[in-house]
């Protein structure tokens, strides 16, 4: 629909700003979710044990990993407001190296 493709394009826009030299990603074409890869290896436990602290709900990338831990999590957009994906942009943002 329209506004989950402007939602997407405002995500788009955060990651770049908040998250452009620290992290790749793709712009989906479809799905509510963007799949967000550290430059650097990260201790996504640590990371999420951090963000849930501070209210932010992180799921780590070993609970869909298989045999293989990826370096990677999903972040789903559709559920949250142009405000909280903004801040939780930044919150991830500063846990990430450059």
């Amino acid at each position: 629909t329209n506004h989950n493709k402007s939602k997407r394009d405002i995500t788009a826009i955060l990651l770049k700003k908040h998250l452009g030299n620290k992290a790749s990603y793709l712009i989906p074409e479809g799905g509510l979710a963007f799949w967000i890869v550290p430059k650097e290896q990260v201790d996504w436990a640590l990371i999420a044990e951090k963000l849930n602290i501070n209210g932010f709900n992180m799921i780590t990338p070993d609970n869909y990993s298989f045999d293989k831990i990826i370096n990677g999590i999903r972040l789903g957009y559709g559920s949250l407001s142009e405000k909280e994906l903004e801040e939780s942009i930044i919150a991830l943002s500063e846990f990430l190296q450059v």
